[in-house]
């Protein structure tokens, strides 16, 4: 089932990682952060060569990525009283991606873990053989000659453990 809402979004330019990362100020939020090794949960401080980012809650996703423009994207026009552009109206599904592994603590940190992929840090504690899901929210628009819909963005808006 698919739900119409309208989207707003902010664009910034020439933001470096740890800038962008730091405008989000006390916000609650998980940070996926990409490098040429590996993707991981954490800041991008604590990455060598971050060339992409994706910070995200229920409420926004900012995506950053090296030497491009930096974006925000939230259903809420008056986020951190950034000055939100309305991207337009859309219909949205929300779904889940499951994660490789499953919830362990190795060397006193939780993780997911799977011998084919190794081990993903998480960002809190899971009961020990959990699996986790990486929820999102896809946008489309209608295809105003046929009828279909037409896949737009997704969002990414969580994490939490299969029931």
């Amino acid at each position: 089932m698919m739900a119409e809402t309208i989207c707003c979004k902010k664009v910034f330019e020439g933001l470096s990682a740890n800038d962008a990362f730091s405008m989000l100020g006390d916000e609650k939020f998980y940070s996926l952060v990409y490098s040429p090794k590996f993707c991981r949960f954490s800041s991008p401080d604590k990455v060598p060569d971050v060339f992409e980012m994706r910070c995200f809650n229920e409420n926004f996703e900012l995506r950053w990525v090296k030497n491009a423009e930096t974006v925000i994207i939230s259903e809420h026009q008056a986020f951190r009283d950034f000055d939100m552009e309305n991207a337009g109206s859309f219909y949205r599904r929300s779904s889940k991606y499951l994660l490789w592994g499953t919830a362990r603590d190795i060397d006193g940190k939780c993780c997911l873990f799977d011998y084919r992929t190794g081990k993903i840090d998480l960002p809190f504690t899971a009961e020990e053989g959990r699996r986790i899901f990486l929820t999102f929210d896809e946008f489309f628009r209608p295809d105003s000659k046929h009828g279909n819909m037409i896949w737009q963005f997704e969002r990414l808006t969580g994490l939490t453990p299969c029931t």
